[in-house]
């Protein structure tokens, strides 16, 4: 008498991982993950983007204009402040020093409370980090400023913020030059970061005359 050998049933899950080829299933996760990875890159470099804004301005600075053409300008050799501008500066305010590099200028000044003011003439383009940025305009005699815009570090990874000092970057709204020359502006205090009086060194700033 002949006994039947009774074969073992395969596991579903075998047949069905026989019928679906386990390839089927990591191509598409494979491609779903490289998916989500590439959009998460861009979403954070549109944030990391928008970060280095502060209200439509531009934070790091740039000096030189771009909307004119540079006007001949030769190399200082014999560099005199009142043949540039003349200005008014508050009771315990003095002129610090003088840099002269090529055609640039630099003009220090400074009182003993750790507020100062540096006048750049012709600078040269650079980059740099600022608690604040002001814009100014020319005023309507057309030989002195007025600050027309004031923005606040906000957000963005290069606000100087909780280094103890406050600085303010005024650069021209429209990129033009006050009387054939180019001029860029840096204030603050260096013993302070909060608390400052700003309306001294816009006192001082619209209290210039160009030459």
């Amino acid at each position: 008498m002949k006994h039947k050998i009774k074969r073992a049933k395969r596991s579903p899950h075998k047949k069905f991982f026989k019928i679906i080829p386990v390839s089927r299933f990591i191509v598409p996760t494979i491609f779903i993950a490289l998916l989500l990875g590439l959009i998460y890159l861009g979403f954070n470099y549109q944030k990391s983007a928008n970060t280095t804004k502060i209200e439509n301005v531009d934070y790091l600075i740039t000096s030189t204009p771009t909307n004119n053409p540079l006007p001949t300008i030769s190399v200082i050799t014999n560099f005199k402040v009142e043949n540039y501008y003349d200005l008014t500066l508050p009771a315990g305010w003095s002129k610090t020093r003088e840099e002269i590099q090529g055609t640039m200028a630099t003009v220090y000044y400074a009182d003993m409370n750790g507020n100062f003011l540096e006048i750049e003439i012709n600078p040269y383009g650079r980059g740099f980090a600022s608690d604040e940025i002001w814009l100014y305009e020319l005023n309507s005699s057309g030989d002195g400023i007025k600050i027309v815009e004031e923005h606040k570090c906000s957000d963005s990874p290069y606000c100087p913020t909780g280094d103890k000092k406050f600085s303010i970057g005024i650069k021209n709204k429209n990129a033009y030059y006050i009387k054939n020359n180019h001029y860029f502006f840096f204030a603050g205090n260096t013993n302070s970061e909060t608390g400052v009086d700003t309306n001294i060194y816009k006192n001082i700033l619209e209290s210039i005359i160009f030459k």
